[in-house]
């Protein structure tokens, strides 16, 4: 683990962030906008993540991680192509502006037990619908 200190808050959707001082690392966590499983989540906290890479300024010293696909599986598969749709439009204008910035996207774990209450093969179909 690294050192890190954090202000995160368990009900809280975000925005949360962690800092690493001596490697220089800001991690910053918001969790996506609907569909959303929480309990407790104020709306204004909702923020789409189409929306959140378009307001990143990009650059060398960025890195954006997604992953999206867990809330989505009890949503049509076109529900779900279309939000991936997006996604991929402000990663594209974010690359344009920033080329240096870096992607990185994460998908479903179809290997392990699924704890959405769906089955293993919803996960692999909304891959295969993007």
């Amino acid at each position: 683990l690294f050192p890190y200190t954090t202000l995160f808050r368990s009900y809280h959707v975000g925005p949360h962030m962690a800092v690493d001082v001596q490697n220089n690392i800001d991690l910053h966590f918001r969790s996506h906008g609907l569909p959303l499983r929480c309990l407790k989540a104020p709306v204004v906290s909702l923020h789409y993540m189409s929306n959140e890479i378009d307001g990143l300024a990009g650059g060398s010293h960025t890195v954006v991680v997604l992953n999206m696909w867990a809330h989505f599986t009890n949503y049509p598969l076109s529900y779900f192509a279309y939000r991936v749709s997006l996604v991929r439009r402000a990663v594209v204008a974010l690359l344009r502006r920033a080329p240096e910035t870096k992607v990185i996207i994460k998908s479903a774990n179809t290997g392990y037990k699924v704890s959405t209450g769906s089955s293993l093969l919803l996960p692999h179909a909304l891959e295969l619908a993007v």
